[in-house]
């Protein structure tokens, strides 16, 4: 969905010396919520040229790293609204003293109903695959997915395959966009146990203390066991667990609002939506909190 804002109330609409009408539309489409939790817990959205800006300042009483939770607004307590600067206005929010250079030139002040702040908590191990591709048996149940075996489910696990190079220097090594397969038998790099199909396990392909995605006997630049043509097998077996698995809690905040409309100081009125046509919402913000995050050895 994109994120614009469509002025639709004709007494806000600028008029043209002929009289007719201009509708005014602000686009965030290119624009992504922040958040400043310093003080007020504010949430803000920029326009493209950061000349505009809408913003609530949520209720004292609300949490947003509290997971899996959803609550209600009220305009009273959590006030929204939306200003024009008359330049850019980059560093209005998050201050504790307002930067002198930034000049407000207009100010709406905003009412709505069925205001909702939400908050889901997903997990991302931060291999460069989102957790819903970690789905392999596409059975809605990304738990029950786990290449190697090792009680970690991939969208949790540093190492899906297991051969002790991670799933993040795997999976496109070129850059092309598409997962690797360096043997071409179907089963991508990150998921297969033997890279180069030489009957020999990309762990053992390396000496002790050395991974293997950095041990290149031949010294020819590709390490062995992506190279079929150098057979390495050391004997060396780096346990699954010698590398270390850490995973992120993320906690995904939406904030939507049910018929909102922007009244400036001379009375005019304006209602506000994005293009679903019935309310306006700010995005999602993720939030990766180091006090959520959780490492498994």
């Amino acid at each position: 969905m994109k994120k614009y804002l469509l002025l639709l109330g004709l007494l806000a609409f600028f008029s043209c010396d002929d009289g007719n009408f201009i509708v005014d539309e602000l686009n965030f489409d290119e624009s992504s919520v922040a958040r400043c939790t310093e003080g007020d817990l504010v949430y803000y959205m920029f326009n493209q040229e950061r000349t505009e800006a809408i913003f609530i300042t949520l209720a004292s009483s609300i949490n947003d790293t509290i997971p899996d939770q959803t609550v209600s607004l009220s305009q009273s307590t959590s006030p929204l609204e939306y200003f024009a600067f008359a330049s850019n206005g980059s560093t209005f929010f998050c201050r504790t003293v307002p930067d002198p250079d930034v000049s407000v030139i207009q100010q709406w002040t905003g009412a709505y109903s069925g205001g909702t702040f939400r908050n889901v908590l997903t997990f991302d191990d931060g291999d460069g695959i989102i957790s819903e591709e970690e789905d392999l048996n596409s059975d809605g149940d990304e738990d029950n997915d786990d290449t190697d075996m090792d009680g970690l489910p991939n969208y949790l696990d540093f190492d899906d395959d297991g051969d002790n190079v991670p799933t993040a220097m795997e999976f496109d090594k070129d850059n092309d966009g598409e997962a690797d397969d360096t043997d071409n038998d179907g089963t991508p790099d990150y998921l297969d146990a033997d890279d180069d199909g030489d009957n020999v396990p990309t762990r053992n392909e390396t000496t002790a203390g050395t991974r293997p995605n950095n041990y290149d006997a031949d010294d020819n630049g590709t390490p062995d066991y992506l190279e079929l043509s150098q057979v390495t097998n050391t004997g060396v077996d780096i346990p699954a667990n010698d590398l270390i698995h850490n995973y992120n809690r993320l906690l995904n905040n939406t904030l939507t609002f049910e018929n909102l409309s922007l009244t400036n100081e001379n009375g005019n009125t304006i209602n506000v939506i994005d293009d679903s046509g019935t309310s306006f919402s700010f995005g999602t913000l993720t939030i990766v909190d180091p006090e959520l995050n959780v490492l498994n050895n």
